[in-house]
Formats: structure tokens, sequence, C-alpha cells
């Protein structure tokens, strides 16, 4: 017989539905594919103009002017370089001066363009991708901007002036610990704050009061909306002008994705009351990431876009599911579970993108969170007042004030307690989709336990009341998913030559501890905050056992001498050459190790340190006539590692007299089973004599160098004669940092970056 009519409808919407899900899934692999071909695309083109300075002309989209110099971001620009030229979607312009530029104005300028690489270590923020998740690929450094014309749109440029009274008021009604904190949750603007104010709330779990997303959004659009209908205003028309007041502010904050999204969902919210029609957090908060995501795909990568969605998702999806299963009814209950949901399903993103995670966050976040609409509704308060009369406003952010000084209190409580930012590293993709198996399965049961205990026939009658053990088994499942995400043991012995840029860095790490040799550089900045620390935290490496400096040169100090003073990561015993001792050209390293407490400890030939099967051995320490040198390439140590049958050589910036003098000292199993050479002084002509390669007959090269260096580095010659030799080379300017790992036996090793 023929299927009822209603089950032929019911068979169509599924097949319908199906439909309409493949349609968006090929139209949205279509866009970003259309989008990384265009990004990639001038990315080439900028690469091939790489020295040259090049002619832009384009459009101000957005603007901000800092201390010593002002960032534009044009769209539709069009570059120049001879009779080559290329439109590129948006560039983001970093000049020195400008003219009277605004949102809107027509500009030109001449500067050197170039792609933003992306990152070449593991740990390293990846700024390729932050730059194109703003639809932009490539950055230039320009000289004074130039105004084709007076023209400015006067709504976007009337909102960044709008800004810059609003931070102007600001500076003169706040307190200057308090300044920061204000401009980021009213203003958006985080370029005031104190790094180390950011670091506290990031490794409390607290950060997102600092982001203006939902809570933000909710907090000003829901009072605008209630003085507009206290006003007299019917919905309608209030909800029409406080939308368009919202979404002005959204971008008057930035029009970051979590400020975008919540702009999206309010919209909706107040579209649907207007309409009587019900509201679904789920469906809107779909809509907002379809739209965001089309027009920048890359968005889907940047840890706030993740944060702020996930976010949504636990408390309006999996907190809405365990309110209910849970017997949840009163508010603090539901704040408890959503709280409690909100830690589980952010967890994965908090720990990959940032290696540490605040457990006490959960507690924390109960305390602070109800008092972040006085901070948000003080600083507008304040802003009102105090552009009318100064002393009113700073009465009105008083009440902030003391909020910022609770949580400077609270955050100052929890981090006396042991293990309040536990330092997990970077998880595996098979860690994260065991997490989210081991929390579905887990959420399953708590829901069919709740379903099997109903009686059966019985819809009536007085609730259950709340299930206290139902939440007890949520929160031991919160447990249980976070330990999948804890580091696995480590096996064997990883090895990782660092792209530093111009100078060196290794890190050796096997069971039993880690082993820093040298990490400096001379051609990038910051290079133990930005480098050296994000590694070896995305490692799940908090302490490094011994930092063996090879020698004195800031190319190979300069991020080691960071470490040491700016902590994060504890160097437990400092190891210098033997040609160190009593040197004004080490004076800041030893400093540096008493102030952190280091050991200190002097190598010479013979000298070994171990840790369990990994051995480090100096087989020459300089010359002992040579001590008095000037050049401190001639301290460099030569230090043999061993792990098993693995051999790899460590050689500084030796010179090929040293590497002579090395010959010399050795004797005849020194130097037997050695398979990987760290090239000496960068691939200098100077070094990587015949007579020493012949001698060592390496497989494995490793070259670490800054890419596009002016010194020449790696010479074409060294590198001939490795390959005259049968030699594999691996080249940090390359492929990144070069990765290896071996058991002892065999080895495999890949650089991080596929060129």
């Amino acid at each position: 017989s023929a299927p009822a009519p209603g089950l032929r409808r019911s068979r169509g919407t599924g097949f319908g539905v199906l439909l309409l899900f493949l349609a968006a899934l090929l139209a949205g692999f279509g866009r970003v594919q259309g989008v990384r071909d265009r990004l990639d695309g001038e990315a080439a083109w900028a690469g091939k103009a790489a020295g040259v300075k090049v002619s832009v002309t384009g459009t101000v989209e957005r603007m901000e002017e800092k201390e010593d110099q002002t960032e534009l971001w044009l769209r539709v620009a069009a570059a120049k370089v001879g009779r080559e030229g290329m439109t590129f979607g948006r560039v983001v312009v970093y000049a020195d001066s400008g003219a009277a530029v605004g949102i809107g104005s027509a500009v030109s300028l001449r500067g050197k363009l170039e792609a933003v690489e992306r990152a070449t270590n593991p740990g390293e923020f990846d700024f390729a991708r932050y730059y194109r998740s703003k639809g932009a690929a490539c950055r230039l450094y320009g000289e004074e901007v130039t105004a084709a014309d007076g023209e400015t749109a006067p709504y976007f440029e009337g909102i960044r002036r709008f800004r810059l009274w609003c931070g102007g008021v600001l500076e003169g009604i706040c307190e200057p610990g308090d300044l920061g904190v204000f401009k980021a949750v009213v203003l958006g603007d985080q370029s005031s704050m104190d790094q180390g104010m950011k670091d506290m709330y990031r490794s409390h779990g607290i950060s997102h009061l600092l982001a203006v997303s939902g809570q933000h959004l909710a907090i000003v659009g829901g009072g605008i909306y209630l003085l507009l209908r206290k006003a007299g205003m019917n919905r309608g028309r209030a909800g029409m002008l406080g939308g368009a007041l919202v979404v002005s502010y959204g971008i008057l904050t930035g029009g970051s994705g979590s400020a975008l999204r919540a702009v999206v969902m309010i919209l909706c919210l107040w579209l649907a009351g207007y309409l009587g029609r019900s509201y679904d957090c789920l469906s809107a908060m779909g809509l907002a990431g379809m739209w965001l995501l089309w027009r920048q795909p890359y968005l889907l990568f940047q840890s706030g876009f993740q944060l702020s969605f996930g976010a949504v998702w636990a408390i309006g999806g999996l907190g809405g599911l365990l309110n209910e299963a849970l017997g949840a009814e009163k508010g603090w209950q539901r704040t408890l579970i959503c709280s409690l949901c909100v830690q589980m399903v952010l967890a994965p993103a908090t720990v990959w993108h940032y290696f540490r995670y605040p457990i006490y966050g959960l507690v924390l976040n109960l305390l602070v969170v109800p008092l972040a609409a006085i901070l948000v509704y003080s600083g507008i308060l304040g802003i009102l007042l105090g552009g009318i009369c100064p002393p009113a406003g700073v009465l009105a952010v008083g009440a902030g004030h003391y909020v910022l000084a609770f949580y400077e209190r609270l955050c100052g409580l929890f981090s006396g307690l042991p293990g309040y930012s536990l330092l997990v590293g970077r998880p595996g993709w098979g860690q994260i989709l065991g997490y989210g198996v081991v929390m579905a399965a887990g959420v399953g049961l708590v829901v069919r336990r709740k379903t099997m205990g109903r009686p059966a026939g019985k819809t009536e009658g007085k609730p259950p009341g709340f299930r206290w053990c139902g939440l007890l088994s949520v929160f031991l499942l919160y447990i249980v998913c976070f330990c999948v995400l804890l580091p696995r043991p480590q096996a064997g012995l990883s090895v990782a030559c660092l792209d530093v840029g111009q100078g060196d860095g290794l890190v050796f790490t096997c069971a039993e501890g880690t082993v820093l040799v040298d990490g400096g550089s001379s051609s990038r900045s910051g290079l133990g905050e930005r480098c050296l620390k994000p590694y070896l935290e995305s490692r799940a490496v908090e302490t490094v056992d011994y930092a063996i400096v090879s020698h004195g040169d800031s190319d190979h100090v300069s991020g080691l001498l960071e470490l040491m003073e700016g902590g994060g990561v504890r160097i437990r015993r400092l190891v210098l050459p033997r040609m160190a001792r009593g040197k004004e050209d080490y004076a800041g390293l030893v400093r540096a190790a008493g102030g952190c407490g280091a050991q200190i400890l002097y190598m010479e030939a013979g000298d070994g340190i171990s840790l369990g099967d990994l051995r480090f051995t100096c087989l020459y320490a300089g010359n002992p006539a040579q001590e008095t040198d000037a050049d401190k390439n001639r301290h460099s140590l030569a230090v043999r590692v061993s792990y098993g049958q693995f051999g790899l050589l460590l050689t500084g910036d030796m010179d090929a007299s040293c590497e002579a003098g090395l010959l010399r000292a050795c004797g005849p199993g020194d130097l037997a089973g050695i398979q990987v050479l760290k090239a000496a002084h960068h691939g200098s002509d100077t070094s990587s004599s015949p007579e020493f390669l012949d001698r060592l007959g390496p497989k494995l090269v490793l070259v670490s160098y800054g890419n596009g260096n002016s010194y020449g580095h790696p010479s074409p010659k060294v590198l001939e004669r490795l390959r005259e030799r049968g030699s594999r080379i691996l080249e940090t300017g390359r492929c990144g940092a070069i990765l290896l790992w071996t058991d002892g036996e065999r080895v495999e090793c890949r650089g991080w970056l596929k060129r």
C-alpha cells in the first residue's frame, strides 16, 4: 500500500534539508578555496617585490594612531612596481607619519611590501593566519601618507573620532592602573593595557572580561533598549533605534569576531520579539557563524572566534540540555551548570592556544562575572559625565575601580593556590578527539539516566527536584575529560633546531628532562618571549635542566637572557664555556643566572652532563693559547650528544682552525657514530672545512640561519661540499624549525614548514 501523505512529506523534507546542507557545504568549500587562492596570489606577488619600494593607492578602511606610527587598513589597494601591478583585497600599512586622512579617504604612499610569514616554530603565534582572518596577506612599511582628496566616510569616520574622544575622556578620569582595563571593556582597545595585567587575567581564566563580546553587548544593548522603552517608544521603534546603536557600538569596539557575533544574535533576539516569534540561541549563533566565516573563512582558526562561539554553544546547547536533565529550576543552579559547561567545552581550545589551563577558573568566574555589568556601566557613565564634568566622571568610574581592585585581590589569592595555572602543553588531535568522545558519551549517560529514571506514564506531578548526584557526575566527567588532555610521557629523544632567524637555538627533550643549547638571534627581537617560551610551553616544559651556551655572541644568548630575566620558564643550571670564566662579555649571563637562582657551571674538554640515557660530552673547549682572544667564536664548545646509538655534534660558531683543533684533540672513537652535524657558524665558508667533513661523514646536516640575512649564510660553497659528500641538508631558513626524534636507533626528521 502507498505510504501515508504525512510520511511522504517527512521524507521529502528530510531530503530537501540534506540537499540544502550539501549545497551550503559546496558553496562554503568554494568560498574558502577562492579566498585562499586570492591571498596566496597576493603573498606570492609581494614575495617577488621584496626589497623594492612599491607604490600603493587605496581607500582607508580602518585607522589607528599609535605612539610611533599610524596603522592603516587599505581596501582595494593597487600596488605597482615599474610596469607590473597587482590589486589587493586588503593591505595593512604601517607609516611613520601621515596626512590628515580618515576612514574612507583615498591615499597613496610608497614603501616596502612583504607577505606576512606564517609561524616557523611549534607553539609560535601565527601572524599569517591572524592577518588572513582580517582579509589581508601582506603588510607595507611606508613613508609619508598622501591623501588623494579630502573625502571621508562620515558614518565610519564619525565613529572613529568618537572612539578617540571617549578614550581621551577615560584618560582624564581613570587611575593609571585602571585605564587599560576600562578602554578594553568599553572601547575594545587593549593597546593601553600592561602586559602583566593581560597575563594575570588570562592565567586565571577571566580574560574574556577584556574582550567585547556577547556579555558586553547584552549589557549595553539591553540597557539602550530599556531606556528607549522607558522613554515611550514602542517595541518596533525601540528595536530599530537600539539595533542601529548596537551595530555602531560593535563597529566602535573594533568589529572583532566575538563582537559581531554578539551584534547579530542581539538583532535576532529583538527581531524575534518584534515579530512575536520564539528566539533560538543556537540558530542565531549559527547564522552569525555562517555570515562571519563567509566574510573571512580564516576566522575559524582564531582563538577569539573559537572561544566566543564555544561559550555560546556551551550555554545555549549543552547547558540547556543538562539544566533540563538535572532539574535545575533556580537561577543559581542554572548558573552553576552553565559555568561548568563553559569550562568543559572551552578546555581543548584554551590549552591548544595558550598551553595553560586555569583549574580554578570555574570558581573565579562565578565570583567575577556578576560584577562585570557594574564595570561596563561605570565606564560608560564615566565617559558620559566626564565629557561634561570631569570630577563627576571620576566619581562614576569609582565603582569600576573597586571592582577591578576586587578582581586583583581575587587573582592574588588564587595565584597562591597550587597549580592555579596548570601547564598542559598543546594536545594532539587524537587527544582532542578523545576529549570530545568521552564528553559526548558522559553527557549522553547523564541524560539517559534522567530519562530512564522517570516512571513510565508519569508526566505530571511534583518535579523530582535538583539532582545533586547528577551535578557531581558532570563534574567528575569534566575531570576525566581534562585528564585526556594532559601531556603524555615523553618517549625517546626529541630534538628541535628552532628557527630563531639569524642565530642558534636547540632544545633536547627526553623523559628525564630538557636541555637548551644556545638561544639567541641578531635578527629577531623578543626571541625568549615569542619563540623559546612558546615552544617550551607547547611541549609542557616548565623547567630547563641545563642551558648550555656554546659561546657568548648575542645571536646565541639573547633569547636565553630574556628567559632568565623575564621568568615563566625556570633555568636550573647555566653551562658556560671554560673561556667565559671571569670575562666581562659573559657578565650579563652570570648576573641573570644569579637573579633566577640558576647554578653556574663551566664546561671544558672531557666534561659531560647526563639526563638518563641522554649525554652531552664536551670534546673541545677552545685552544688555551687563544684564551685572551677577543673573538668569542673561538670560545665555542664542541659537544657530542649521545642517546643510544644516535650521535649529534654541536659546534657553535667554530671556524676552520677550531675544527682542526677539535680533530687533533679527539681520539679514534670520539667522532665515531655521529650521524647528525649542526653546521658551524650558520653555514659560513669560514667553517665546515673539507678535512673536517671528510673525518666526520655526517648523514644529516642542520643549518640555522635567518632567511635573507646580510651575511650570505649559508655559503653556497659549504652547501656544495655537503652535497658532494652525500649529506642530507635541512635549513631553518627554508623549512622553519627542524624536528628530529629518535629511540636511540632509528631517526625521524622533518621541517616544520612544507616547502
